[in-house]
């Protein structure tokens, strides 16, 4: 399998999950797109080179996550359409659309390696742009663009320290065991 193959499936792996959850929690299917967002997960674990290292990358994300957009729930900047527990809490798709994220890191995302300045900058505007997509289709509500400038800062920082935390975690691009190292 060529050098590109396994960020590319690792991509598409991810792709696939944000559809799932964000089309079943617009749907009002959250827990079922939960499921198969979860079992896309377990998948991607299942082929990793490293599952321990992926495992705490994977926690790492679903940790961070909940934590931001718990924090934006609570505040109001942020509406889910499905699937809350509690009134502060992001829901329990959103924690396993982080999860799904920080498998990126050392895959698709592997690239971004020693470029944390770079991440920041694609954080600010793919943070807020990945929101606002959600927002179309109805998963989420934000509220103005107020949402949208707090979500470039938030995602700035997450980025680097999602790849800080992958560095040194294997050969980015070779996360998958049919990958050559």
């Amino acid at each position: 399998m060529s050098g590109l193959a396994a960020p590319l499936v690792n991509d598409l792996l991810y792709q696939t999950g944000w559809f799932v959850l964000v089309a079943g929690a617009a749907s009002g299917r959250p827990r079922a797109a939960s499921a198969i967002a979860a079992a896309l997960l377990a998948l991607h674990r299942g082929m990793a080179r490293d599952r321990q290292g992926e495992l705490t990358l994977v926690m790492l994300g679903g940790v961070m996550g909940t934590i931001i957009d718990s924090v934006l729930t609570a505040s109001g900047l942020v509406q889910f359409a499905s699937g809350l527990i509690a009134s502060w809490l992001c829901p329990p798709w959103v924690t396993i659309m982080w999860m799904r994220f920080a498998t990126l890191f050392r895959g698709a995302l592997g690239w971004l390696q020693g470029r944390p300045a770079l991440g920041a900058l694609l954080g600010a505007m793919g943070g807020p742009t990945a929101y606002a997509a959600g927002e179309a289709l109805g998963s989420i509500d934000l509220r103005g663009v107020e949402t949208l400038i707090v979500l470039g800062i938030v995602w700035a920082a997450v980025i680097p320290v999602l790849l800080s935390a992958a560095a040194g975690r294997g050969v980015p691009g070779a996360i998958y065991r049919f990958e050559r190292a």
